[in-house]
C-alpha cells in the first residue's frame, strides 16, 4: 500500500482565533477541493433525497502499541428498516473488530455496495490539540467554554421561548468550565470538543447535500459522554447549528463508557474502519493481523466512492500551524498494473514512431 496526499493549512494565532473557526476553515477547504467532487459524483447522487440520516462513530485514540489516532464516523441513510439491517450487519460481523479473528469478505462487500459514507481522521501531533503545552490548552479549552455559557445568556434573551433550554445546557458548559478550572478531565474534554466539531462537519455536508430533515449521532460508549450529562450531544448540535443552521429533528443516544448500546450493531461500522486504519503502518505498509489485511484491501484501498481518509496534524513548529490532508491508501499491485500499461503504451509508441 502507499498513500496519496494533498495538504492545505493555515497559521493559528490561538489569542485571536476561536479553534472551531480554523478547523471548520481547514476542512471546508480541503473537502471543497479534494473529496467533495468525489462524494457528488459517486456517491450523493443516488442519496440526495433522503430526508432521514443517522451518524455513527467510532474511536481508537490512546493505544500505544497503535502507530495512529483514529475517529471514523459512518453517515448511513434511511433507505431499509433499521431493524432488519441491524441484523444483517449482526450475520455478518458478529463482534467489534478487535474481538475477532477473521473478517468475512461478506461484510466489506456490504460496506462497499451500501449506501454508506465512512469518513475517517487520522491525528497527529493531537496531544495537545494545536497547543504547545497542557498550560496552554487549559487556557484554550477556560476560554472556550467561558464564551459558550455567556452565549446561552444571550440565547435567553433573543429566544425567550427556549430559556429553560438554554439554561440547562449553560448548566453543563459551567460543569464543564469548573473542571477546566480545575485541571480535571483536560484531554477528554479536548477530544470531546474535537470529536464533537468533526462530526458536525461531516454532518453538515449530508444536511447540505441531501433534503435532511431528521439527523441522529450515535457513538460509540466513551469517555468523552461521561463528561457533566452528555455535554457532547449538546456541543454536537451547537457546532451543527453553527455550521449549517440545521433545523430539523435531531437525535442522540447518551453512548456513556458503561452504557449498553441499542445500536451496538450499527456502531461496527465505524470500529472496523477505525480499528485498521489504526494499526495500519503508513510508513512501512504494514498491519498486524489478516483481519486488517482484509478490510484494508477489500474496502479501503482505493475506495473513493463512499470511503474517506483525512490526516489532521497539529504542528508545533513555533509557527502552531493546523493542516489537513486527504489520504488514499493505494494497492500495490494496483500501482504496478498501472506502471506496467503506462511502459507498454509509452513503448508501442516508440515503436511506432
Amino acid at each position: 500500500m502507499d498513500d496519496k496526499q494533498e495538504s492545505k493549512g493555515k497559521s493559528v494565532d490561538e489569542t485571536k482565533k476561536e479553534f472551531g473557526d480554523l478547523l471548520i476553515g481547514t476542512f471546508k477547504r480541503t473537502f471543497e477541493l479534494s473529496a467533495l467532487p468525489d462524494m457528488r459524483q459517486h456517491y450523493f447522487s443516488a442519496t440526495k433525497k433522503v430526508e432521514k440520516w443517522m451518524c455513527y462513530s467510532d474511536y481508537a485514540i490512546g493505544n500505544s502499541d497503535k502507530p495512529n489516532d483514529v475517529i471514523t464516523f459512518t453517515l448511513v441513510p434511511y433507505v431499509d428498516d433499521f431493524v432488519d439491517l441491524a441484523k444483517y450487519i449482526q450475520s455478518l460481523a458478529k463482534k467489534d473488530i478487535k474481538k475477532t479473528r477473521t473478517v468475512n469478505e461478506d461484510f466489506t462487500t456490504f460496506l462497499k455496495t451500501y449506501p454508506l459514507l465512512n469518513v475517517s481522521f487520522v491525528l497527529t501531533n493531537n496531544k495537545y490539540l494545536f497547543f504547545d503545552s497542557r498550560d496552554n490548552l487549559k487556557q484554550f479549552l477556560e476560554n472556550n467554554f467561558k464564551m459558550l455559557t455567556e452565549q446561552c445568556d444571550h440565547w435567553k434573551k433573543t429566544t425567550p421561548g427556549n430559556a429553560a433550554y438554554y439554561e440547562t445546557i449553560k448548566k453543563k458548559y459551567k460543569c464543564v468550565l469548573e473542571l477546566v478550572k480545575k485541571g480535571k478531565k483536560l484531554d477528554i474534554i479536548a477530544n470531546m470538543v474535537l470529536t464533537t466539531l468533526l462530526g458536525a462537519y461531516v454532518s453538515s455536508i449530508v444536511v447540505e447535500e441531501a433534503r435532511v430533515k431528521k439527523l441522529g449521532w450515535f457513538s460509540d460508549r466513551d469517555a468523552i459522554n461521561d463528561v457533566c450529562d452528555n455535554v457532547s450531544i449538546d456541543l454536537f448540535y451547537r457546532y451543527l447549528w453553527g455550521i449549517v443552521e440545521y433545523g430539523g429533528e435531531f437525535l442522540a443516544s447518551p453512548a456513556s463508557s458503561k452504557a449498553n448500546n441499542f445500536y451496538e450493531e450499527f456502531a461496527r461500522l465505524p470500529d472496523y474502519i477505525a480499528g485498521t486504519i489504526a494499526d495500519y503502518d503508513f510508513r512501512k505498509d504494514h498491519v498486524s493481523k489478516d483481519k486488517f489485511t482484509t478490510v484494508l484491501r477489500e474496502y479501503i484501498s482505493e475506495n473513493t466512492h463512499n470511503n474517506f481518509i483525512f490526516r489532521l496534524d497539529f504542528n508545533h513548529d513555533g509557527k502552531n500551524t493546523l493542516s489537513m490532508t486527504r489520504v488514499m491508501i493505494l494497492n500495490k499491485k494496483s500501482i504496478w498494473k498501472k506502471l506496467g500499461q503506462f511502459f507498454k503504451k509509452l513503448f508501442n509508441r516508440k515503436v511506432r514512431k
